[in-house]
């Protein structure tokens, strides 16, 4: 007869198991689309303009769903096309970023009132999940005893459960992307970080 633990572990391992097939499958259809848009000319000029502000209306979409969209081979390369057209002459250490925050309505840069408000955002829902918190604990440990957020038995899990938290919504004043709330989440943890103290080798 199969105990409570092993069944907890089995149904953690199928679980485990769907969601890596989710993803292969994801990533396959993903493919699939964009070895399609590589069979027609990329959209340019004013009509990927055009296009952009189309698909920002939908304020769900990212780069990399611009890109296949439009026909072109990845994020970084629509990402510099748009950016030369919408803001000649300037220029950001990365336009893929700036397309992104175009695309969900968020602020290009963050100020730090702003990436102040995304960090207390986020501590507030990893505050209310006890898994996401202990996922947070130990990257902050992880940070102090080896200088990586994700070197803890939780890994990426502070910055993964991110697009989960998205998707539930947010009461801030502002759009952010994923990438703005990594951001923000890695600074907040870092301070939550050196509140722990290492532990001592020179005592018994």
């Amino acid at each position: 007869m199969t105990s409570p633990a092993d069944a907890d572990a089995n149904l953690k391992r199928a679980l485990e198991q769907l969601n890596a097939n989710e993803a292969a499958v994801a990533e396959a259809i993903n493919e699939a689309r964009a070895e399609h848009s590589r069979t027609e000319p990329p959209v340019t000029g004013v009509e990927l303009l055009e296009r952009i502000d189309a698909l920002a209306a939908q304020r769900s979409l990212d780069s990399q769903d611009a890109a296949i969209l439009c026909h072109w081979p990845d994020a970084a390369s629509i990402g510099q096309a748009w950016f030369a057209l919408k803001h000649p002459g300037q220029s950001v250490p990365s336009p893929m970023l700036v397309l992104d925050a175009y695309l969900v309505g968020a602020p290009p840069f963050l100020s730090k009132a702003q990436r102040d408000q995304v960090s207390d955002w986020y501590r507030s829902q990893v505050s209310a999940n006890p898994e996401y918190t202990d996922a947070v604990t130990g990257a902050a440990k992880a940070f102090v005893l080896i200088g990586d957020l994700n070197a803890s038995a939780a890994g990426m899990a502070w910055q993964t459960i991110i697009p989960d938290l998205l998707a539930k919504g947010h009461n801030l004043e502002f759009n952010v992307t994923k990438e703005q709330v990594t951001a923000a989440a890695a600074r907040w943890i870092v301070a939550v970080a050196d509140t722990f103290t290492p532990p001592s080798l020179t005592g018994q």
